[in-house]
């Protein structure tokens, strides 16, 4: 499960590169459903929060961010 989550976080993070941020959210978000629990949940809110900023919708990334900083304290931003 955790192979799995990391493998989707990069294909992730490879869209986000490329300023497919729709498509850099949507696996983001999926990662998050599909592989709950995981050690890729923190990356996966990274992702989202720049996808968000990258698109625009700066309440979106704030909210993404306070749900990262709740579940992850420790998370450098």
């Amino acid at each position: 499960k955790d192979k799995l989550a990391r493998y989707e976080i990069i294909v992730a993070d490879y869209y986000l590169r490329l300023g497919a941020y729709i498509a850099s959210l949507n696996r983001a978000k999926r990662t998050l459903q599909t592989y709950d629990g995981t050690a890729a949940n923190e990356e996966s809110l990274r992702i989202m929060i720049k996808s968000y900023e990258g698109l625009g919708l700066e309440d979106l990334a704030a909210s993404t961010r306070d749900v990262l900083v709740a579940n992850f304290p420790n998370a450098k931003l």
